[in-house]
């Protein structure tokens, strides 16, 4: 059943529909919400808060944008709040994500990821958010854009920027 006829069941009255909905984008939800926060007990504590903003304001979802991109949006918003409240500044670090399991074959993948990871907290707000939506969660760019409330085009610098910064520090490594 795609997300469109779940929300207008749950908007029925079928609760059966919205906790499908949770089903299908908690682990996304949950998996961003970590990436910035890099910590379970915040994790979990914003993520239910995200999904306690979407039961009570699901009837304001309009369908002209995915619903994924929307969940997304509430979960940035909700990440920046709990920063604000918290007074962090640099709230999307990805230090802690957790890696898979190397192997043979994933070591040399894994010593790049962990050579990013490092980096990442270097760039601006904007360069790292870019690079965590579009790369590591990979969104297209006009997805990345509507969840930042900015342009396109801000969206495609900041990504090039971030992607000349890293490039340069790699040389310099």
């Amino acid at each position: 059943m795609e997300d469109q006829e779940l929300i207008k069941n749950f908007l029925k009255g079928d609760q059966s529909s919205f906790d499908k909905l949770v089903l299908r984008h908690q682990a996304m939800v949950r998996q961003f919400i970590f990436s910035a926060t890099k910590n379970e007990a915040d994790t979990d504590d914003i993520a239910q808060d995200v999904f306690i903003k979407v039961y009570h304001q699901l009837h304001r979802f309009r369908s002209d944008s995915s619903f994924s991109t929307w969940i997304f949006r509430i979960s940035s918003n909700m990440v920046t709040d709990h920063f604000r409240r918290h007074k962090y500044r640099d709230y999307l670090s990805l230090d802690q994500v957790a890696e898979p399991a190397a192997t043979d074959e994933t070591n040399h993948q894994s010593d790049l990821r962990g050579w990013l990871l490092d980096r990442l907290p270097r760039l601006t707000k904007t360069e790292h958010q870019v690079v965590i939506l579009h790369s590591l969660q990979d969104l297209p760019v006009a997805t990345v854009a509507e969840i930042m409330g900015t342009s396109q085009n801000v969206v495609k610098v900041s990504f090039h920027r971030a992607k000349k910064k890293l490039k340069r520090w790699v040389d310099d490594d």
